[in-house]
């Protein structure tokens, strides 16, 4: 529930901060997957760390994930 989705959003962070937008994205992707709640903070943080660090393969690739998650939001 609520704590699992904050301790996903840090998890996910400290990946972002510390240049591993490959494991961002495999943990979001894996959470996604088993049907965990993911919300648009989860997202934008993977986001960001795929910008940071010039990927933009993977941020498509997160992008396609968040629209297919469309039904509980959509991206702008």
């Amino acid at each position: 529930p609520k704590q699992q989705l904050s301790f996903l959003n840090l998890m996910l962070k400290a990946y972002s901060r510390a240049g591993q937008a490959e494991e961002a994205v495999a943990l979001l992707k894996q959470q996604a997957s088993t049907g965990a709640r993911v919300d648009v903070v989860s997202f934008n943080t993977v986001l960001a760390a795929c910008a940071r660090q010039a990927r933009p393969d993977l941020g498509e690739a997160v992008f396609r994930l968040m629209k297919n998650k469309r039904k509980y939001f959509r991206p702008d």
